[in-house]
């Protein structure tokens, strides 16, 4: 049984590759899964971990693997794989829209670079308890300047899906200069910052999940020059995330494990990359008490919509599983609405996304059309770990890109009229 969703994404994964002969953003998915799925083995086979006394479920792996095909189907189109002619976006609103976030973005990381020092240098596994805990702790005092970065990040940092297109267009059609696109994809690192702040480290498995789809996307109309540029870029970033990285992983988990555990760091990384089909399992298998939400589903959120005194907290300690854990967007979608639920939100998720694409034809593609594309792309990309989209930085972003995709069509049929 545990080697069903390895093989299953595998296998799915070689021959969407065969047939379209490129790693597109279909491909890079259902690998990402595959991959999940073959740490899911090892963990499952260690003779340590509590993941051994995991109770299989057939009905559970055969839901986990088919649900997830849905919410792939989108992105295994051909068109994703051919070359289209993009669109140009009207470029007055393009260049405002990419002004205004980065000098919002700037402004907060260079306004919180102490605070994030300070973070980095006091174990920033610790600030996983809460930043403001700590901050009493360690007589840490935020002055007005800091404030108002952490606002920033706290409310805007997820813009970095929207931001990153904006540079990968960029890049690839335009003829700006370097700075202008290097302030595009440093503004976008914002949410890393926001990260860094809590000693966290999926903000940044995040960013690089949605540059390594940008980058497939866009591959195609990428001179070779452009391409070694953007991947000398990644490598440079990813060399210093790695060094964070490895940082909060030593000071977590060097002794997070039962003393019978060798290479404790590295089991971390194993179980942090694999440990979301187990879990979903687990809930699948064990979970029958639904205290039925829509609190946690985008876009009825916590603080707009519905129930404004929603308490995550509150709504674990309802529950007789643990949910804070990684289990896949799946997972967040059972627990809170069912497997009806849970088809409804999937039937909803291709509706929309096609409405988006509305009026695209076989050989062009609007920029707005682009956006919302990834939009749609990060639930199932980002959703490897949870569903995320559910709390107020997310929400923000969400509306917020869904407005300035409109403007940006609305503008495009004025200039076409």
């Amino acid at each position: 049984m545990i080697y069903l969703p390895f093989i299953f994404f595998s296998i799915l994964s070689v021959f969407h590759i065969r047939k379209s002969k490129k790693l597109d953003i279909g491909a890079f998915l259902m690998l990402l899964y595959a991959f999940s799925s073959a740490m899911s083995i090892l963990l499952y086979s260690s003779p340590y971990l509590y993941y051994r006394y995991t109770k299989l479920d057939l009905s559970a792996t055969i839901y986990y693997c088919l649900m997830l095909i849905l919410f792939f189907v989108p992105f295994l189109a051909k068109e994703h794989s051919r070359k289209l002619n993009v669109i140009k976006p009207n470029m007055a609103f393009f260049y405002l829209v990419s002004f205004s976030f980065i000098i919002l973005n700037l402004f907060a990381i260079i306004f919180s670079l102490k605070y994030t020092i300070f973070v980095l240098s006091n174990n920033p596994g610790s600030f996983k308890v809460g930043a403001d805990i700590m901050m009493r702790k360690l007589g840490y005092n935020l002055n007005f300047l800091e404030s108002a970065s952490h606002y920033i990040l706290g409310h805007f940092s997820d813009f970095y899906v929207l931001i990153l297109v904006i540079f990968f267009y960029s890049v690839t059609f335009l003829k700006r200069n370097n700075l202008f696109n290097i302030l595009l994809l440093v503004s976008s690192m914002s949410t890393i910052i926001n990260g860094l702040n809590t000693g966290g480290r999926t903000q940044m498995i995040y960013w690089v999940l949605v540059f390594i789809a940008c980058f497939l996307y866009f591959y195609k109309y990428m001179s070779n020059k452009t391409r070694r540029y953007i991947l000398s870029l990644f490598f440079f970033f990813i060399l210093l995330f790695s060094v964070y990285f490895a940082a909060v992983t030593i000071y977590r988990f060097s002794h997070y494990y039962s003393t019978t555990v060798v290479h404790q760091e590295v089991m971390s990384i194993i179980d942090y990359a694999g440990q979301s089909y187990l879990n979903f399992n687990r809930i699948f298998s064990q979970f029958d008490e639904h205290h039925y939400t829509l609190a946690r589903i985008f876009p009825i959120t916590r603080d707009i919509f519905i129930n404004p005194d929603f308490d995550i907290r509150d709504y674990r300690y309802l529950l007789t599983v643990d949910i804070a854990i990684f289990y896949t967007f799946l997972g967040d979608l059972y627990v809170d609405i069912g497997i009806l639920g849970t088809c409804i939100y999937a039937m909803l998720f291709l509706i929309l996304y096609y409405l988006t694409q509305l009026g695209k034809r076989s050989d062009f593609i609007h920029f707005h059309q682009i956006v919302f594309i990834f939009l749609f792309l990060q639930i199932p990309l980002n959703g490897i770990f949870y569903y995320s989209l559910w709390n107020k930085t997310a929400t923000i972003s969400i509306i917020g890109t869904i407005v300035i995709s409109f403007i940006f069509m609305i503008l495009k049929k004025r200039t076409n009229g």
